[in-house]
């Protein structure tokens, strides 16, 4: 998670203490939402994984 927390904070430039929310705020959501995964990633196995996760972070 701290990987992942220190890349917000390079790309976007804010705290580490907001990022750190927005982390937590984001894989909540994802914790809550497996239909919403399952969507993004649906054709994973055979699709381009590093494409699907751009495009959830605008990538």
């Amino acid at each position: 998670m701290d990987q992942l927390i220190d890349l917000v904070v390079e790309r976007t430039g804010i705290s580490r203490e907001q990022a750190e929310k927005a982390v937590e705020t984001v894989t909540g959501f994802l914790k809550d939402r497996p239909d919403v995964v399952a969507g993004i990633l649906g054709g994973a196995a055979g699709g381009d994984i590093g494409k699907k996760l751009g495009g959830l972070f605008g990538r």
